[in-house]
Formats: structure tokens, sequence, C-alpha cells
């Protein structure tokens, strides 16, 4: 019992005690918004697409959020990703942030610019379908069976996205 509120009373000296932390003093007031600025997220100066080779980058673009002049936002970049891949247009996805190119008026902007790279690999894309050998099915027949199945891959393609 005693080894219980020894260790009851030990808790309690643990939990009450609060970590210490340096103080420094004469420090200017301004310095604490120098430092608030250096904290901002980026700005996005660009969006690139990497690897698109049957899908417009101006499609892709309209699927996401994230846009240029827009501050770096890392929980909307990865709900940018996920929508990406919810298409079913991309075997696979990756993001690269790389320092903007700065021109002379952004030179003289105190903003940290970036550029987002999406790095995509479309899934193959199916451009025609042959059949031989069907002793059954005549070709007339075959390509009447299909032409539902391909009305349906124009109107959603992700269904029937290869993988």
């Amino acid at each position: 019992m005693t080894c219980l509120k020894t260790a009851n009373c030990l808790g309690a000296l643990l939990l009450a005690a609060t970590p210490v932390k340096p103080q420094i003093h004469d420090q200017p007031a301004d310095k604490s918004a120098e430092s608030l600025k250096e904290v901002e997220a980026p700005v996005i100066d660009e969006l690139c697409f990497s690897g698109l080779r049957h899908i417009a980058p101006a499609a892709v673009a309209a699927q996401i959020r994230s846009h240029s002049g827009d501050r770096f936002d890392a929980a909307k970049l990865d709900g940018d990703i996920r929508a990406l891949a919810r298409l079913g247009w991309f075997e696979s996805i990756q993001v690269e942030a790389t320092p903007a190119t700065a021109s002379i008026s952004q030179l003289s902007e105190n903003f940290n610019r970036i550029t987002l790279v999406f790095h995509v690999r479309e899934f193959p894309f199916l451009s025609k379908v042959e059949y031989s050998g069907s002793r059954l099915l005549s070709q007339k027949q075959i390509d009447s069976a299909n032409q539902p199945i391909q009305r349906r891959f124009i109107e959603s393609p992700s269904q029937f996205a290869l993988g």
C-alpha cells in the first residue's frame, strides 16, 4: 500500500513539473514580426505537369485546388494528390517542390516562391481492340456486342483503367 502511495506522489510531482524555457531579454519587438515572415509558407509560383501523354495539362489542373499565387499548403496538396488518384487516370503520382525561377520583378519582393511539379505516369491508353479466331460469332456480331462497351468507355474511362 505504501508503494502505491509513493508511486502516486511521485507521479503527481512529475506531472506538476513544467519544463524550463530559456528567456532572452532585451530583444526588440520588431524581431518577432520578422520571424513570423520567415515562417510563412512559400507562394506557389507555377504548377507544372510532367509525364502527360494523352491528357491535357489544363484538364489535370482543373481537378486540383492548388493554384498559382496561393500559399503552399501541405494538406491541400495531399487532397490534390488524392483527387488525381481518384480519377483513375494515373498509374503513379509524385509531386516535387522546386525553387521558382525568379524574374526581376519577383526579386524585389520578399516572398519565398516555389514551383510544384506533378510527375505522373498515365495508365496505358487503349486505342484499338481486335478479335480473331472466333468460330461461334461473326465479326459483325462481335462488333455489335462491343458498341455498348465502347460507348461506356468513352463516357467514363476511369472504370476501365488498366492496371
